[in-house]
């Protein structure tokens, strides 16, 4: 039982619980969206960074704190919404001051970057690991989904993918840098791109409207494509020359490479120069990498099956 087949039998046993009264969309997308009665909905999504899975042993403190907070943006800003609250647990099997000083230092960072507020959170004894829940709002049914691709859209992904997974594969260097620097070298640096990733808020948002469907590239661009097309009950053409990836990295590598946090998204073809001007406005590289189709089969550059959709990050 691979990580979400496992996903689908929690659901599955909990039944009833997870859908009904203020459940816009429960279990399934990126986040949850719930409604508050007003003209707004809260977005609403939680991870858990494990140390040895989701970062190296002995990393920096501020570099877990700062990732931490992050990748779970990158979930809110793949369901166009606004950030505004996190709250976070901590376990670890030691208190050492100076490490301490250290993680709540990435976290004021990453938090303060993005305009998020620390509203609580949970400390225990055990190995180490950062619990976060972010939680974002959006103007009432403007959340971009994952199940909602339509035939003939264009697909799109931001910036440059397999950075962070060339990091991992060269064994991840602990920057020596301090944080403001770090932020500086975060585009061009494998090693500052898996530490501090950049979520997509101002794209997402900008998105509102106007793409069809979103989904942030956490798994791979190809595990996470599969994800949104299987959500959408539709198929997709990707065209491998067109993937924007990272320096001379094999495109075939990249599409399956995980912890990117870029946006992959659909739109209709006829919102492309709208899109390319959103993207601008915002200072985001945007690229149009293939199209969605009908039935179910996904194609890169022509050869169905070329790439696995069970491919890409997976815990099980």
């Amino acid at each position: 039982m691979n990580e979400f087949e496992l996903i689908e039998k929690l659901v599955s046993l909990l039944g009833d619980t997870t859908h009904g009264g203020g459940i816009n969309v429960g279990p399934g997308d990126d986040a949850a969206v719930l409604s508050t009665g007003a003209d707004e909905q809260l977005v609403v999504t939680t991870d858990v960074l494990i140390e040895g899975t989701h970062f190296p042993p002995r990393s920096r403190s501020d570099l877990i704190g700062y990732r931490a907070i992050a990748v779970n943006l990158s979930d809110i800003a793949a369901m166009g919404a606004d950030p505004r609250f996190l709250t976070i647990a901590l376990t670890l099997d030691r208190v050492e001051e100076e490490w301490v000083e250290g993680f709540a230092k990435g976290i004021v960072f990453c938090a303060s970057k993005y305009g998020v507020k620390i509203v609580g959170g949970n400390i225990a004894r055990g190995a180490l690991s950062v619990a976060v829940t972010a939680i974002g709002v959006v103007p009432d049914g403007q959340c971009l989904l994952r199940s909602t691709a339509c035939d003939g859209d264009d697909i799109y992904v931001t910036g440059a993918i397999g950075a962070a997974s060339a990091a991992v594969r060269d064994g991840v260097k602990i920057p020596l840098l301090e944080l403001n620097e770090l932020w500086l070298r975060r585009v061009d640096d494998i090693s500052c791109r898996y530490f501090m990733p950049v979520p997509q808020l101002q794209m997402g948002i900008a998105l509102r409207g106007v793409a069809s469907a979103a989904i942030d590239i956490s798994d791979g661009l190809v595990a996470d494509l599969g994800h949104l097309i299987r959500s959408s009950g539709v198929g997709a053409e990707i065209d491998l020359s067109r993937v924007p990836v990272w320096k001379s990295l094999d495109a075939e590598i990249a599409i399956e490479a995980s912890d990117d946090y870029e946006l992959l998204f659909t739109a209709p073809p006829q919102e492309y120069e709208h899109i390319v001007d959103l993207a601008a406005g915002v200072s985001t590289e945007i690229t149009r990498i293939g199209k969605v189709t009908a039935g179910e089969a996904v194609s890169v550059s022509g050869v169905v099956g070329f790439a696995d959709l069970s491919r890409g990050y997976s815990h099980f």
